[in-house]
């Protein structure tokens, strides 16, 4: 059966993406996160993170690039028993710069390209979508939900600009953890110190964040 991988492609592993790769692990048994620096290893369970690239680990042929600016949308025929598909591992940004294309698609001469519809998702939320696809589930054939829209607990509203996958039970895939962050603090824009001690690179973030999620966790929601 195809596999799925997701290689990272950023020089830094913030919380946010940190938690995008945790959630994709939950939901993709058998995901493997490819291209991490040792230094992060310890975050993830045993055999879940390789150093190596899956450019070098795997045959070009073998490889099914998700691409948003692929032109054929990836099916279930698509795909050989022993294809790897691929998820670029970066940090979403709207609009989107073509980060895979640039930093994967053109380096994995051989390999084929395909798109997981016309928005962007996130890197949980594709990974989502690949495992459904390899199950024998079409792209058009899954529920999505545009532009989340999350309520904080002082009452405002944040717009997350992507495309979200539904779940089984309706819910769009998105990690708990980074729901419950978000509700409190919003979303980053590193103006001041306290967004880089909770979004920060996680080699020095993760366990202000720990600490910080097991106390939101206990407090009563506003």
């Amino acid at each position: 059966m195809p596999r799925v991988i997701i290689e990272h492609l950023m020089d830094r592993l913030w919380t946010w993406l940190l938690l995008e790769y945790r959630n994709a692990l939950r939901l993709c048994p058998g995901l493997v996160i490819t291209n991490l620096p040792r230094k992060y290893h310890a975050l993830f369970g045993e055999g879940q993170v390789s150093e190596g690239s899956v450019l070098d680990i795997f045959d070009p042929e073998r490889l099914v690039i998700l691409d948003p600016q692929a032109e054929e949308t990836l099916k279930p025929g698509s795909l050989a028993p022993d294809d790897v598909v691929v998820v670029g591992g970066i940090l979403g940004s709207n609009p989107p710069l073509g980060r895979t294309r640039t930093l994967l698609t053109r380096r994995a001469r051989g390999a084929r390209a395909y798109n997981i519809g016309p928005r962007q998702l996130t890197v949980d939320g594709a990974a989502y979508v690949a495992c459904r696809v390899i199950r024998g589930a079409r792209v058009e054939d899954i529920r999505y939900v545009d532009s989340l829209v999350i309520r904080t607990v002082y009452g405002s509203e944040v717009v997350l600009p992507y495309r979200y996958p539904l779940d089984e039970r309706g819910r769009p895939v998105i990690s708990e953890e980074l729901l419950l962050l978000i509700r409190h603090f919003g979303v980053p824009l590193f103006a001041d110190e306290s967004d880089e001690e909770i979004w920060g690179d996680v080699s020095f973030s993760m366990p202000a964040v720990v600490r910080l999620l097991e106390r939101l966790r206990r407090s009563p929601v506003m």
